[in-house]
C-alpha cells in the first residue's frame, strides 16, 4: 500500500468523532464507500501528527490485509487533496452501528448473542495477525446489508495515547483495570472492552446509565460483582460477562476463540424488553401466543409483576401469574426464577 492521491470523491458526512469524520465516498470501483477523514487532534504538535500519520499508513497497510467476514474491509488509505488529513477508505455497512440500538433500549439477547459470536470471529482474525482493536464499543460494531456484524473503526493509537482516545470518544468506561496501573493494552483488554459492550447491549442505555460508571469503580477491583442485571439475562450470559470482567487478565478467557466456546452454552432467547420510568415490560412469541411480562413500580417504593398470554390471532388472553406488592429485590428474584 502506498500513500497516493486517488480517484476518491468524498461526499456527505454521516458521523463525527473525536479523531475524525466519516463520510460517504465514491471512487468508481467499490461504491458506496465509507471514508474516515483522520486529522490532527487538539493539542497535537505538527511533529506528533506527522509521526502519527506515518503510523496510520503502516497500520492501514496491515488492516488492508486483514480480510475477514467479520471485519470491516479497509480498501486503502490516501492523503487528502485539500488539507492535512488522511483518508481511510473502507467498506460501507448500510445497517449502521449498534450504538443507536443500544441507546433505544435493551437489545434482544438472541441478537446480541449472534453479534457476539461474529465479533469473536473477527477479533480472533485480528489478534492472529498480531493486531489489537483498542476501542471495542457499540458504535464500532457495524451491520452490513445482510445483518452480519463486523468490527470497524479501529483504534489507530499507541498505548501512550489510548487514554486520550477513550476520553475523547467518551468510552473510558471500556478501559480494563490493568490499563490504569500499567498503561498497556493487550488481547485481554480487547476482551474486557467486549465484556462491557455486551453488558451495555443487553441492558440498554437507560439501565446502564443508572448504575455506577466503570471508570469510577474499576480501579478499586471487583467491578464484575457490582453489576446489576435485568432479570431476563440468564445465568449463562452473566457468567460469560463476569468472566470477561475479571480483575486479573489471566483469569479472563485466553482469546476470542475461548470466549466463543463459552458463548456456545448461552441460549438464544428472544425476549424483547422495554424500560420506562415506572414500568419494565418483556414480550416474546411462543408458537401462536405472545407472552407479556410486566414489572410495575408503585409510588417509587413497591413493585408488582404479572405474566399474561395473548393470542397472536384469535382466542382469549390468559393470566399466567399476578403478584402482590413487594420490594424490588423480591420481585427481581421471582422474575429471575420465571425467566430461568
Amino acid at each position: 500500500m502506498t500513500n497516493l492521491q486517488s480517484t476518491l470523491v468524498v461526499g456527505e458526512e454521516i458521523s463525527h468523532g473525536h479523531f475524525g469524520r466519516v463520510h460517504i465516498g465514491h471512487d468508481g470501483i467499490r461504491d458506496p464507500l465509507a471514508v474516515k477523514v483522520l486529522f490532527a487532534i487538539e493539542g497535537e504538535t505538527p511533529h506528533q501528527w506527522s509521526a502519527r500519520k506515518t503510523g496510520l499508513l503502516q497500520e492501514g497497510a496491515s488492516l488492508e490485509k486483514a480480510r475477514h467476514r467479520n471485519i470491516v474491509a479497509v480498501h486503502y488509505l490516501c492523503a487528502s487533496a485539500t488539507d492535512d488529513a488522511i483518508h481511510l477508505v473502507m467498506e460501507y455497512c448500510s445497517g449502521g452501528s449498534f450504538d443507536a440500538l443500544y441507546k433505544a433500549g435493551p437489545i434482544r439477547p438472541d441478537l446480541v448473542l449472534k453479534a457476539a459470536r461474529e465479533i469473536c470471529h473477527g477479533l480472533a482474525a485480528l489478534h492472529d495477525r498480531g493486531m489489537l482493536h483498542r476501542d471495542i464499543k457499540p458504535g464500532n460494531i457495524l451491520l452490513d446489508a445482510n445483518g452480519v456484524a463486523k468490527i470497524g473503526d479501529f483504534g489507530f493509537v499507541t498505548d501512550e495515547i489510548i487514554e486520550g482516545y477513550a476520553i475523547g470518544g467518551g468510552y473510558r468506561d471500556h478501559l480494563a483495570p490493568e490499563f490504569y496501573s500499567d498503561r498497556i493494552s493487550s488481547v485481554r483488554t480487547d476482551l474486557w472492552a467486549l465484556g462491557v459492550t455486551l453488558y451495555r447491549l443487553l441492558h440498554g442505555h437507560h439501565w446502564y446509565a443508572s448504575g455506577p460508571a466503570p471508570r469510577s469503580v474499576v480501579q478499586n477491583g471487583g467491578y464484575a460483582d457490582t453489576l446489576e442485571w435485568l432479570p431476563h439475562i440468564g445465568k449463562k450470559w452473566r457468567r460469560v460477562i463476569r468472566n470477561l470482567l475479571k480483575d486479573a487478565p489471566d483469569d479472563r478467557p485466553t482469546d476470542a476463540r475461548a470466549l466463543n466456546r463459552l458463548l456456545a452454552d448461552v441460549e438464544p432467547l428472544n425476549w424483547h424488553c422495554e424500560i420506562s420510568e415506572d414500568r419494565t415490560q418483556w414480550s416474546r412469541v411462543v408458537k401462536s401466543r405472545e407472552i407479556v411480562v410486566t414489572l410495575e413500580k408503585h409510588n417509587g417504593r413497591s413493585f408488582s409483576w404479572n405474566a399474561v398470554s395473548y393470542p397472536v390471532t384469535t382466542g382469549k388472553s390468559k393470566t399466567l401469574y399476578a403478584s402482590g406488592k413487594m420490594g424490588y429485590r423480591q420481585a427481581e428474584r421471582e422474575l429471575r426464577a420465571y425467566f430461568d
